[in-house]
């Protein structure tokens, strides 16, 4: 029987239908080196979570001792037998799938350990928060093949100053954590030991606040990344909050505050 290339778990909550969802990577013995399968099993997992109206956060993981060595580089060598369109389309799902990870109304957290390359370096930049060890490596070593991260530059822009990305895009250099966390790719990094009692922390502190904030929030930024114009972004911002404030969780949160309790929307891990 075939291995699947990708695994999606759903842990249930504490005393709650609500879940957080787990999405692995699942090509330990390719160092998880991203194949069109995977890509596809990728986005079939993000329409299935983004279908769930119970889930409250996204863990992307990776089985083996690497995040990802990127992509799987007979995968792109295949492609020269392609015709030309079906090779854009090809390319064009990865994008897809990053756009599905980057638009999710949860949050996503991708758990780095081992070395991220190349295209895991999307996933990475799509994600919300990123917590990696301190020995990770990151490379975006595409430029000594004869390729571009092409798919991957919009998600990496995003999160990443212009000059700390064509540096390491046009070198092909190694980064270490340090380097990731300074550029903006990486939100936390910790010894390896530590890598999942912080990733239960984090998890624990999304988890206090409300769906519909979280959800708006995402929106917003997404929206103020498109926009340039103040006038714009007044009324993009004064809207959202007048709609929070006079909503059913907006006024659950208010109540709680002054009552001193916690909201209902408010879950544990266990």
């Amino acid at each position: 029987m075939k291995t699947a290339t990708t695994e999606l778990d759903f842990q249930p909550l504490a005393k709650s239908k609500d879940c957080v969802a787990k999405l692995v990577l699942n090509r330990p013995e390719k160092a998880n080196a991203m194949s069109g399968e995977m890509i596809k099993d990728l986005n079939k997992s993000l329409l299935t979570v983004q279908a769930k109206d119970n889930c409250r956060a996204l863990l992307l993981k990776a089985r083996g001792r690497f995040f990802s060595a990127g992509a799987d580089l007979k995968w792109m060598q295949a492609a020269k037998d392609l015709e030309p369109s079906a090779n854009q389309r090809d390319a064009a799902l990865l994008f897809d799938t990053l756009s599905a990870l980057q638009g999710l109304k949860i949050p996503t957290l991708a758990i780095v350990q081992g070395s991220a390359f190349g295209g895991s370096l999307g996933f990475i930049a799509a994600c919300d928060i990123s917590i990696a060890t301190t020995e990770c490596l990151f490379s975006l070593r595409e430029v000594r093949v004869g390729l571009v991260p092409a798919v991957i530059l919009p998600f990496l822009r995003a999160k990443v100053s212009r000059s700390g990305l064509s540096y390491a895009a046009l070198s092909g250099r190694d980064l270490s954590a340090a380097d990731a966390q300074a550029l903006g790719l990486v939100t936390v990094t910790v010894a390896a030991n530590n890598l999942e009692s912080t990733t239960e922390e984090v998890l624990s502190q999304l988890l206090k606040a409300s769906p519909n904030a979280i959800s708006t929030f995402k929106s917003l930024m997404a929206s103020l990344d498109k926009e340039s114009d103040s006038l714009e972004h007044k009324q993009l911002c004064s809207a959202a909050i007048a709609e929070l404030r006079a909503s059913n969780e907006g006024q659950e949160g208010l109540r709680a505050f002054f009552a001193n309790r916690s909201p209902s929307w408010v879950r544990q891990l266990r």
